[in-house]
């Protein structure tokens, strides 16, 4: 089993620029998130390259009330595209896991998503997965988010809960 991380390229490029590297707040450089890619340990995903936030017009990567489908997909394309570059150029290929930034999707997504590779997609919701035969199981995967201040074990003992009712 390994750990998933997802990359918003955005903060990768602002931690490896950067010399504050304080355990408690920095994010990890693309040297940092090339050597857990290396380790076997952590697989690597697309978290967005710069539509992690919730100021502004938009709200992660959800699609803009009366956006157009053509400039939604432009849009989205172009963000997470410029994050697969980034990660063919640093660790050397690009993944095919993608994480919804905030869990916020839209319908139009999914289908972008696919036609640019990824054959995994993260949701927020909160679930243990169920992965039948279908490939269309992997792209509504649920995840458990660990926010800042949970203990370990608190986190877990929470995540068993959902496992053992």
């Amino acid at each position: 089993m390994k750990a998933v991380l997802s990359v918003v390229g955005q903060y990768a490029d602002d931690a490896t620029g950067s010399k504050d590297h304080n355990p408690l707040y920095s994010y990890a450089s693309w040297q940092e998130i090339k050597e857990l890619s290396d380790s076997g340990v952590f697989e690597i995903g697309n978290h967005t390259y710069d539509m992690h936030k919730i100021s502004g017009v938009r709200f992660g990567c959800a699609k803009i009330r009366g956006e157009n489908e053509y400039t939604y997909n432009e849009t989205l394309t172009a963000d997470v595209m410029k994050l697969q570059n980034r990660f063919q150029d640093e660790l050397h290929y690009a993944p095919g896991i993608f994480t919804f930034p905030f869990g916020k999707e839209s319908p139009e997504a999914f289908p972008a998503l696919k036609n640019m590779g990824f054959h995994v997609l993260f949701t927020c919701r909160e679930k243990v997965n169920r992965i039948g035969k279908s490939q269309e199981d992997l792209y509504t995967l649920g995840r458990y988010n660990r926010p800042h201040g949970i203990s370990t074990d608190r986190f877990f003992r929470n995540f068993e809960k959902q496992l053992n009712p």
